[in-house]
């Protein structure tokens, strides 16, 4: 079988970072997630804090299955490759196998085309406004008085869908 497509990314505060592997995964038709046991550690390598959702998600393994409802997520600059945001709305859940997934949502909106060949991400150039330096990022994401109102969509919009039987991430309904 195919192996999935694992990509490098880092995650970033003020003058820290950490690097991890994404899984991207089109299935998955959400934003991002990262594994609880990840975000624990990422939030203390970039001495960030998880911040509340306003209201929890449900979520639904692959075979239909409610789980743990997801309550927190955070929100570090992230770079894939040489595609940077400053401020990436992770949402925290267990995943299973993988530390983190780009899902669906993500790849629309950075115009992402799949390059399977080579396991490489194509950035559609000039689709995203926030390709700039992450030098002003905010060391703490509760500093934010409000989310940004494109991250407030993604996060309503969020869903993580999961085809593959033998892995623990689930189906994200909000």
């Amino acid at each position: 079988a195919p192996e999935p497509l694992v990509v490098d990314c880092i995650l970033s505060s003020v003058n820290r970072k950490i690097p991890l592997k994404v899984l991207i995964d089109t299935g998955a038709t959400g934003y991002g997630f990262i594994d609880e046991h990840t975000a624990q550690e990422v939030c203390l390598a970039l001495d960030i804090q998880p911040l509340p959702l306003s209201r929890p998600k449900p979520i639904r393994g692959f075979d239909g299955r409610l789980a743990k409802p997801i309550t927190h997520a955070i929100y570090p600059s992230l770079t894939v490759q040489s595609h940077s945001e400053r401020t990436a709305p992770l949402l925290i859940t267990s995943l299973g196998q993988h530390p983190m997934i780009l899902g669906k949502t993500w790849l629309n909106t950075h115009g992402v085309l799949l390059d399977m060949l080579h396991d490489k991400l194509i950035f559609s150039p000039d689709r995203c406004d926030h390709d700039l330096p992450i030098s002003t990022t905010l060391s703490e994401p509760k500093e934010l008085k409000q989310k940004p109102p494109q991250i407030t969509q993604i996060l309503k919009r969020d869903t993580l869908t999961n085809r593959r039987p033998n892995d623990t991430t689930g189906v994200l309904q909000s």
